[in-house]
């Protein structure tokens, strides 16, 4: 084995090096000569704590004549990020013999490119030594299957470096193994961890592991469910300095001999309770606009308060990349976003139903495109017609509306169903009384273990946001309300109550909404089902017909 370079092995036993480049800034195209191999790992990395303007590449042409001779795989074009990175292969350096960067005449821009590894014949050596314990390795791996069978070993994950985002580990633990979840060093912030059957963020379907909006300190037990069904375990906290750890001793054959017994015993006494999920008050901040959501960000999220979008796709289109990275990055760091519309919007264009259905599909399509996704649509105007209802439901599992139905005690809470769509009223800073009428939604929902859908519009100020913001923040602090992106909020709310009631029933039901159960019932008053006698007169003309008389028969 020899250097490719020198064709030798040194005295050291080192016979490749790491090759690295340093160039200075300028703001004048440099050329320098590709000094790499082909094909090895190159890592190029950029401190450029100013913002200016970088370009660098491996460039089949010199001097430089343009991007399209570019090694497009570890290209940077024009970045003006503090932190820059790009990792990849070097190219054939036949093809691209020269390294071409740009930059602005800045001596606090720090550049290094570097490529290959530094090798040892020595830890060659080493690495034969190795593979000659495998028989070894195979041998321990008898042993500990005989272990696995007698009973008393210990199976252990430890689950920490948490993020505002769902991460994933692979699930090890047996099932019906008893596992021991010490939740010890978790703080006053939103922890969850789940088994999960993908290593996404969709809770769909999730077993609970732990989940908590409080200071705790302890232990608990949970049962481990199939890895086949359950493959993943996923995690989130709002908490970055959290740890939780899950612990299960598989039973020694006596033990298990024992557990046998008891279990006989105890059959015609088996525990039947299902427990039941606890309300949480909660609260969901929606921004109107890219620029204030950015502005919002700057401030809530240091407070560990995430904010929800309400994203226009057109908008988002027409942004720059600098802009359309920096909104991804807030949704990898906690935040989230709601479906916005594609303008022009219905409302103020008189589309068909054919043309609107054109711009909610193509307004999907196209944040699928872009990575995102989000199961909820906040429409720029009422959208409350059947047709609508109908068209949405078809891309979206639930819609936050115009604001209503202010207090939330008795059963007015915060959502209303049909057959086709949720519907959510949302409840924002869109007047001059905003910011108190804000803080009274607030009071009552922590009062009322109720979720808050709040909408801050650009008329919101800064002083008005800040004082919302420390508002919140003190009820998290208390443990009295946890803040999720919109998504979250009412994801969960949805799988919950979709479990409890008949899909032919509104929930808690606006004024006027009416359904049949042995009758008709309309409803008079918010949260308040009541039955009556109706009749109609006229023909129906586009499935309207008018209401004549109703006959109150007191509430049900």
């Amino acid at each position: 084995m020899f250097d490719l370079e020198t064709g030798k092995i040194s005295t050291d036993g080192t016979y490749d090096k790491k090759r690295v480049l340093e160039p200075s800034a300028s703001s004048e195209w440099q050329t320098f000569d590709n000094p790499f191999p082909d094909n090895i790992d190159c890592d190029i990395n950029v401190n450029n704590p100013n913002g200016q303007t970088i370009f660098i590449a491996f460039s089949s042409v010199a001097p430089y004549l343009g991007q399209q001779y570019f090694y497009a795989d570890l290209a940077i074009k024009g970045l003006v990020h503090t932190t820059i990175t790009r990792q990849g292969k070097t190219p054939s350096r036949t093809e691209y013999p020269y390294i071409l960067v740009k930059t602005a005449d800045d001596a606090d821009i720090k550049i290094t490119i570097a490529a290959g590894e530094d090798k040892n014949i020595f830890n060659d050596i080493a690495k034969v030594s190795e593979d000659a314990k495998s028989d070894i390795d195979a041998q321990n791996q008898v042993i500990s299957d005989i272990q696995d069978v007698l009973g008393g070993k210990e199976t252990k994950v430890d689950i920490q470096s948490f993020k505002m985002t769902f991460q994933s580990v692979e699930n090890v633990f047996a099932e019906n193994d008893i596992l021991t979840v010490n939740y010890n060093k978790t703080q006053a912030a939103w922890t969850e961890v789940y088994f999960s059957k993908a290593s996404d963020n969709n809770t769909e379907g999730t077993q609970e592991i732990y989940r908590s909006n409080k200071i705790e300190s302890g232990y608990k037990q949970v049962v481990a469910p199939s890895v086949s069904e359950y493959p993943y375990i996923i995690y989130k906290s709002y908490d970055l300095q959290a740890t939780i750890s899950l612990s299960s001793v598989t039973p020694t054959l006596d033990e298990k001999v024992e557990e046998n017994a008891e279990k006989l015993k105890s059959l015609e006494n088996a525990d039947t309770h299902i427990p039941t999920l606890q309300e949480t008050a909660s609260v969901s901040i929606m921004l109107d606009y890219i620029d204030a959501f950015f502005a919002w960000c700057d401030v809530a999220n240091p407070m560990g308060i995430p904010l929800t979008c309400c994203m226009n796709a057109f908008i988002l289109k027409n942004r720059t990349p600098q802009e359309k990275e920096k909104f991804k990055l807030l949704m990898q760091k906690g935040n989230g976003f709601i479906a916005h519309g594609w303008n022009p919007h219905k409302g103020s264009n008189n589309f068909s139903d054919t043309e609107f259905e054109d711009t909610i599909k193509s307004a999907k399509e196209y944040f699928v495109s872009q990575g995102l996704k989000t199961e909820g649509w906040c429409p720029p105007e009422n959208y409350s017609d059947v047709h609508s209802t109908i068209i949405l439901s078809k891309y979206y599992n639930f819609s936050i509306g115009t604001t209503g139905q202010r207090y939330f005690s008795g059963e007015a809470r915060f959502i209303t169903a049909s057959t086709n769509r949720w519907y959510i009223p949302r409840h924002g800073l869109d007047n001059t009384e905003s910011l108190e009428y804000a803080l009274t939604l607030l009071e009552e929902a922590v009062k009322n273990k109720k979720h808050l859908a709040l909408y801050a519009h650009d008329t919101a100020n800064t002083g008005d946001r800040d004082r919302l913001l420390n508002v919140i923040k003190d009820y998290v602090d208390k443990s009295q309300l946890v803040v999720v992106d919109a998504n979250t909020q009412y994801t969960s709310l949805l799988k919950t109550w979709r479990n409890n009631i008949s899909v032919n029933k509104p929930v808690f039901p606006f004024v006027g909404s009416s359904y049949f159960d042995n009758g008709v019932k309309v409803c008079t008053y918010y949260g308040t089902r009541e039955r009556v006698k109706i009749s109609f007169e006229g023909t129906a003309a586009n499935g309207v017909i008018t209401l004549n008389s109703y006959q109150f028969d007191g509430l049900i």
